[in-house]
C-alpha cells in the first residue's frame, strides 16, 4: 500500500474513534443532567413528606450532645499531644 493510502486509513480510524469518545462522553453528561433532575425532584418530594416529630427534636439533641463531646475530646487530644 502507499503511504497516502495508509495516512489516509489512519486518519479515518482516528476521527471514528475521537467521535465515538465524544459520543459517548456527551451521552454520559446528558445522562448525569437527568439523574440530577430526577434525584432533585425525590429529594424535594421526600423533604414535604417528611413529617417533623418529637423524636426527630431527640434525635437533633442527641447529635448536638454527641458534637460537643467530640469537640472536647478534640481540644482534650490537641491540649496533651502539643509538637
Amino acid at each position: 500500500m502507499e503511504t497516502s493510502a495508509l495516512l489516509m486509513e489512519g486518519l479515518q480510524l482516528m476521527v471514528l474513534g475521537m467521535g465515538a469518545v465524544f459520543l459517548f462522553l456527551s451521552l454520559l453528561v446528558v445522562a448525569m443532567h437527568l439523574t440530577s433532575r430526577v434525584v432533585r425532584v425525590i429529594d424535594e418530594h421526600q423533604e414535604r413528606s417528611i413529617p417533623t416529630t418529637q423524636a426527630s427534636a431527640g434525635m437533633a439533641q442527641a447529635d448536638s450532645d454527641a458534637v460537643i463531646a467530640i469537640a472536647a475530646a478534640v481540644h482534650r487530644y490537641r491540649h496533651t499531644h502539643k509538637h
